[in-house]
């Protein structure tokens, strides 16, 4: 099994002006679902990106070749398949926190080049290097950390940045 993902922190009207960019671009199909609370109409059928979408679904897969997700079996089968689509979970982003969002694919067999494309194209457009600070004080530098010009600017306003999980809380400055 093969897997690539990436974490980083970006508002949510970048991640959707980037993928939208990109479904146009390749002939994707991109599909949205809420993970939580989950309910049956909340597994989309194919969908077109945009703020609205990307603040609605808190996961969007990008596919090649199309899914049939229309009943909850056959989404089931998609998510547990690895057949290699693109995964982008969206982190929450309401004005107070943003917190962290990826993008991934896992595959039974190679990544998709194209795949490999979008993230490392979307990474290059990100800033590096940010503190990680937990609720006591203790603080340590990632150079490698990756944020958006969106996500920098949401800190100078005041805005907590978040890992996906956790209380620590990232700093998103260059150095001291």
């Amino acid at each position: 099994m093969k897997k690539i993902n990436f974490q980083f922190h970006a508002r949510n009207d970048e991640i959707a002006d980037f993928l939208q960019c990109v479904v146009a671009e390749n002939g994707l199909k991109a599909y949205g679902i809420i993970l939580f609370p989950y309910c049956r109409e909340d597994i989309s059928e194919e969908i077109c990106i945009n703020y609205n979408k990307v603040k609605k679904y808190k996961l969007i897969v990008l596919s090649r070749r199309g899914a049939e997700i229309a009943v909850e079996e056959q989404y089931d089968q998609f998510i547990f398949e690895c057949r290699g689509d693109l995964f982008i979970t969206i982190g929450k982003d309401n004005g107070i926190e943003l917190f962290e969002s990826a993008m991934g694919a896992v595959s039974d067999n190679d990544i998709d080049k194209l795949w490999i494309k979008i993230i490392s194209h979307f990474k290059r457009r990100l800033l590096k290097g940010a503190f990680v600070t937990s609720p006591n004080g203790l603080s340590k530098y990632y150079p490698n950390h990756r944020y958006s010009d969106g996500a920098k600017q949401a800190y100078d306003s005041g805005v907590i940045i978040r890992p996906i999980a956790g209380w620590n809380y990232y700093e998103l400055k260059q150095s001291l």
